[in-house]
């Protein structure tokens, strides 16, 4: 169970992404496109922590811009990983949402964005990152902080325990 932590307040369970992402076997497309920018937001956020994606937060800025619902910004640690992110990402949501989107970014680029409309990821290099500071530059979006299993196992391991009945 992975944990998302709202503002810099409480850390919540986060049962609602797992089961989003596809059981399909890879290769096999999903029958229907996902156009619900939730469920878009769970396979992205789950495909670029598959790929140990770091310090990924996702910014809800409903209301505040019609070019997207959310950004999902995270960080590479190399050229090398951050293609290995934006490529696995596309592959997800290729086969598991039937959405296609065409990076921005070469190579050897520092930030890649894949824009799959109701949601757009943001994949930079820590200096980078830290440079543009786009958590900054939305201050007034609601800000949730990703957290997998290889950030903070132990979180999840007490969420579990809490989840356990008779507890």
């Amino acid at each position: 169970m992975q944990t998302m932590t709202t503002g810099s307040t409480v850390s919540v369970p986060t049962t609602d992404i797992a089961p989003l992402v596809s059981t399909a076997p890879r290769g096999l497309a999903t029958s229907e496109r996902v156009d619900d920018p939730d469920k878009l937001l769970a396979l992205l956020c789950a495909a670029a922590d598959e790929t140990k994606a770091q310090e990924m937060t996702i910014l809800d800025v409903r209301g505040q811009t019609i070019v997207a619902d959310f950004f999902v910004v995270c960080t590479g640690t190399s050229t090398t990983h951050i293609q290995a992110i934006a490529r696995n990402v596309q592959d997800h949501l290729r086969i598991d949402a039937r959405r296609r989107a065409k990076p921005e970014g070469d190579s050897e680029s520092l930030w890649i964005v894949l824009d799959y409309s109701d949601v757009i990821l943001h994949v930079f290099d820590a200096t980078t990152r830290e440079f543009y500071d786009l958590e900054r530059l939305w201050a007034d979006a609601k800000v949730t902080r990703y957290i997998s299993a290889q950030e903070n196992p132990a979180a999840i391991a007490s969420d579990s325990e809490a989840d356990m009945p008779g507890q």
